[in-house]
């Protein structure tokens, strides 16, 4: 929310009725956050892996979310604890660069997660916490292109079974597809880092997958059916077209 505030008045003075809920919304992240870890139990954007306080674990790209927040509402109103805060959460993620395994990892913590993950794009984009270009950042997309890249495009993770696909009031969980959502997320990432060419065949290949309203997944077979229509999906859909200068 912070994000999309500056974002939106980005050129212009945000309106007075609007601090109160910059405030609310940045002190709220300070005040449950400790030194290196936040203090309650926090769910990560996919909405399924836990992180816990006692284990000083976090969601890295949750760490980035709020690191950037912050760091934006401080632009909007100046406020040295934002600031501090935000320094903190961008050192925790960069510590956990594994320079063994060459990219950031999907938690920070006492135990690490070490499944890589698609949400770690938003580290560059659009948080802005890791440049498109840096080392650190071109190794881990490498990494997901190695891993969690299929013929139709990127999966969320490492062994993702959710397919959506219900069975008397429970998911079957007989594999993932890949997510559009993602696909353009990347070719957004591709874009910024000046890879414009696989940008804009990624771009193309995606929207070959579809006729009408964008899916959830993509799947590999006629049996499983993906939900559909997906608003995340055609909103980075809308943000992929324009980073690619095609509206």
């Amino acid at each position: 929310m912070l994000w999309a505030i500056y974002k939106f008045f980005e050129r212009k003075k945000v309106p007075k009725k609007y601090v109160f809920l910059i405030e609310e919304l940045a002190n709220g992240l300070c005040n449950i956050w400790d030194k290196t870890h936040f203090t309650k139990k926090t769910q990560g954007l996919w909405e399924y892996y836990h992180c816990y306080p006692d284990l000083d674990e976090n969601h890295t790209y949750s760490l980035a979310a709020c690191a950037r927040g912050l760091n934006l509402a401080n632009k909007i109103i100046t406020n040295k604890r934002w600031e501090t805060v935000s320094k903190q959460m961008i050192k925790q993620i960069k510590q956990r660069y594994d320079h063994k395994l060459n990219y950031f990892t999907r938690t920070t913590g006492k135990i690490k997660l070490l499944k890589i993950d698609a949400s770690l794009i938003g580290l560059a984009y659009p948080f802005d916490i890791v440049k498109p270009n840096d080392e650190r950042m071109i190794k881990t997309i490498e990494i997901m292109e190695a891993k969690i890249m299929v013929d139709t495009g990127l999966l969320r993770y490492e062994y993702d079974t959710y397919d959506a696909w219900a069975f008397e009031g429970g998911y079957m969980g007989k594999g993932a597809g890949s997510w559009p959502l993602l696909n353009f997320w990347l070719v957004i990432y591709y874009h910024l880092s000046g890879n414009k060419k696989s940008a804009l065949s990624l771009y193309n290949k995606t929207l070959k997958q579809f006729e009408d309203y964008i899916p959830e997944q993509v799947f590999d077979n006629d049996i499983q059916q993906s939900v559909k229509p997906l608003a995340w999906a055609h909103a980075m859909f809308i943000l992929a077209t324009k980073e690619l200068g095609l509206i």
